[in-house]
């Protein structure tokens, strides 16, 4: 397997969130990003502390700390391995199901209207659990 097919791997987990080009035509540049594990009976939840944007492609772009360059960058890439303070093994996400919405960022800072919504759900792929040949 892959690195994207091998649940055991962070990359299997990661996704890209795309805005509405709706949004994008009507000015919505900052963005409050919400994840919920809707699979927990705790459904605990994650808002990223500071307001994202996204890439001229209408990616939501991410927090990511470089440990080797000791900064934060910014990637289109979703890492809920990474990122979800309730994991701590990728392979704690199988069989999970994640929402994540996008909310504008108000005037007042706060969370405004849902922009987008999607949710993710983590199965092992089917030749993963295939009998050797």
């Amino acid at each position: 397997l892959g690195e994207h097919d091998d649940p055991a791997q962070r990359e299997f987990y990661m996704a890209q969130i795309q805005v509405p080009a709706a949004a994008l035509e009507a000015g919505t540049r900052h963005f409050i990003v919400r994840i919920v594990d809707e699979s927990l009976q705790s459904q605990p939840e994650l808002t990223y502390p500071v307001a994202l944007t996204c890439d001229g492609r209408g990616r939501v772009l991410f927090p990511r700390f470089e440990p080797l360059q000791q900064l934060t960058t910014r990637s289109p890439v979703l890492s809920p391995a990474d990122d979800l303070p309730w994991v701590s093994d990728p392979r704690q996400l199988l069989g999970h199901c994640l929402r994540v919405q996008v909310f504008a960022r108000s005037p007042s800072l706060t969370r405004g209207p849902l922009v987008t919504e999607r949710r993710l759900h983590y199965r092992a792929p089917a030749d993963a659990y295939a009998p050797p040949a």
